[in-house]
């Protein structure tokens, strides 16, 4: 797409309208994966940039996924070539907004000059954006928990993330797919609601969780049938092709290669040890493979990162159990987006016939029951105490049903 889409300016639009408000200088853009949430915080960035709202904008992430890091840095300004958000954005200052030559020139310089990336451990180091900036929590169901790093980042600046209190004309912009806790939270502040609330919406053209479920590309396995399944998975395929398969343990991630080796397919290992892995990326799925081709991945694509589909038959997570927000940002979110592809997804059948992926679906369709194995559950005697609160207190019950006011705010 070599524009910014209707969605996404809507949505930008819709939030920028609540800052300008006043109300509320803490907003949660939810968007579901591969939607088009990187363009749409950008021009929100941008937009604050450009009518003054702030004098910078920092985009920070709890993730330690330097290959998350760069793509956030090649969507905004591309070095390879690609189209990128500046782009995008040049062409939204011509034809909607009607500035000529030298004023894009100037709005984009300043843009470029005024936009931050601070990520991972980053986050610990000393920086001096204190006022007049907007935030851009990425990922922020990521490292959520009350004394990881992006709590105390923004604890340093006097920011708490329950969405009180926010000093010295600054904004904060939280960005997930799957911002259960918050959404709770919210929910819990009712009397006094803190924090405004925004859905990038799509259309018929985007393929997400509904469409996977209806196309029956979601296909559950027996756990204790694993190896046979699989097998009979890979040899389903005669054709030249792509799958991903994440692996977990090492011994499973030998027999996974044994049963593919034996089944005619060449093996990858895509993770972040130089030790033991054939590739560090999966740049090699932008090309058409020359033979069947299994990668086996540890430690990424969890959430975020956008990968080529054009060749990928099936993706496969080998845990027996996840929550939520892993399930739904893992290999199955990474097969979403703008597309018609028809990508398998093998999950466990634990895990599906849970229904989480289901109550999503249902959610984001207008329902107010959210899924029962996510962050917004607390467990009893644990430490699930995350930033949302504030505090360090824990939610006192279990929260799995969001209030009439809350659905319709988000569905508007």
């Amino acid at each position: 797409m070599n524009c910014l889409s209707e969605f996404q300016i809507n949505a930008g639009k819709e939030v920028l309208y609540a800052y300008d408000k006043g109300t509320n200088p803490w907003h949660l853009l939810f968007a579901q994966p591969q939607s088009g949430k990187t363009d749409t915080f950008y021009f929100i960035a941008a937009e604050m940039l450009r009518i003054k709202k702030v004098q910078h904008i920092v985009v920070l992430s709890g993730a330690v996924d330097i290959q998350l890091k760069n793509q956030c840095k090649q969507s905004f300004c591309s070095t390879n070539g690609s189209m990128d958000f500046c782009e995008k954005y040049d062409r939204y200052l011509e034809t909607d907004l009607n500035l000529n030559r030298d004023q894009r020139f100037q709005v984009r310089s300043h843009l470029k000059s005024n936009l931050h990336i601070i990520w991972g451990n980053d986050l610990c180091k000393p920086h001096t954006y204190t006022a007049n900036t907007l935030f851009v929590w990425d990922e922020s169901h990521y490292a959520q928990n009350i004394h990881m790093r992006p709590f105390q980042f923004f604890k340093n600046i006097g920011i708490n993330c329950n969405g009180k209190n926010i000093p010295n004309n600054n904004y904060v912009l939280s960005v997930s797919a799957t911002p259960f806790s918050e959404l709770t939270h919210i929910l819990k502040s009712i009397d006094e609601p803190f924090k405004g609330v925004s859905l990038l919406r799509t259309d018929s053209n985007y393929h997400g969780v509904d469409s996977v479920i209806r196309k029956n590309l979601l296909i559950p396995f027996d756990s204790k049938m694993l190896d046979s399944t699989f097998e009979n998975i890979l040899k389903s395929y005669k054709d030249p092709t792509f799958a991903i398969v994440r692996s977990i343990k090492y011994g499973k991630t030998k027999t996974v290669t044994s049963i593919a080796k034996a089944n005619g397919w060449v093996v990858l290992n895509c993770n972040s040890d130089p030790n033991t892995r054939d590739i560090a990326e999966l740049s090699i799925l932008e090309r058409a493979p020359k033979y069947k081709t299994l990668i086996i991945i540890k430690g990424m694509c969890r959430m975020g990162q956008v990968i080529h589909k054009e060749h990928l038959s099936f993706v496969m997570e080998t845990s027996f159990d996840s929550n939520t927000e892993t399930v739904i940002q893992g290999l199955l979110g990474r097969t979403l987006g703008w597309h018609n592809f028809l990508i398998k997804v093998f999950i466990n059948d634990i895990i599906v016939n849970r229904d989480d992926i289901g109550k999503y679906v249902g959610f984001l369709q207008g329902s107010n029951v959210l899924p029962k194995k996510a962050r917004n559950v607390t467990k009893k005697g644990t430490n699930q105490c995350d930033s949302f609160c504030g505090n360090l207190k824990l939610p006192n019950k279990q929260t799995i049903e969001l209030k009439n006011w809350l659905i319709e705010r988000i569905h508007m």
